[in-house]
C-alpha cells in the first residue's frame, strides 16, 4: 500500500518489493544537483563529468514499513523485513529486520522485538473496530453513561 504525496522524478530508479507499507508524504529522492554547481564551476579542482544529475537508485525489500514524512536519499536498501520511523531521513543502507529512525536514520531497534512487545501488549485487546464500547473500556477503563 502507498500514500503518495508526490511521485519522485525518477520513478524508473525506485524498486518496492511485495509486502511493502508505504504512509503517507514519503519522499522519494532520486538526484541531487550538485552536480551541475561542479560543473559550472568549470574548476580542475572539483572534476566531476559533464552529467547534469547525480542519480542514484532506491530499494525496498519485501515486507517493509516506511513510516509518514520519511524521506528516503538516493543509493540505498532497505529490508527486508525492515521498519523506517516517520519523519525519518534514511542516508544509508537499513539491515534486514531493523527499525531505524532519526535524521539521519539509525537503527534503534530491530522487528524481532517489536514483535514480541506487540503479541505481549495485543493478547487482550479488542479488535472489532466498530465495538466502540470494547474499545472504550480497553483504552480509557470507562463505559458510556
Amino acid at each position: 500500500m502507498y500514500q503518495p504525496f508526490s511521485i519522485p522524478s525518477e520513478p524508473q530508479l525506485v524498486s518496492i518489493g511485495r509486502n511493502v507499507n508505504i504512509a503517507a508524504n514519503v519522499r522519494f529522492i532520486t538526484h541531487d544537483v550538485i552536480q551541475s554547481m561542479l560543473r559550472d564551476m568549470n574548476d580542475p579542482q572539483y572534476p566531476c563529468g559533464d552529467n547534469q544529475f547525480y542519480m542514484g537508485k532506491i530499494q525496498i525489500l519485501d515486507n517493509c514499513v516506511i513510516g509518514a514524512n520519511v524521506t528516503l536519499l538516493y543509493n540505498i536498501k532497505i529490508g527486508p523485513n525492515a521498519v523506517v520511523a516517520a519523519g525519518s531521513v534514511v542516508t544509508k543502507d537499513v539491515p534486514e529486520g531493523a527499525i531505524v529512525g532519526g535524521n539521519p536514520a539509525k537503527v534503534i531497534g530491530f522487528l524481532s522485538e517489536l514483535a514480541a512487545r506487540r503479541a505481549e501488549t495485543c493478547k487482550d485487546r479488542p479488535w472489532d473496530r466498530e465495538d466502540k464500547e470494547a474499545l472504550k473500556q480497553y483504552f480509557w477503563g470507562k463505559k458510556d453513561g
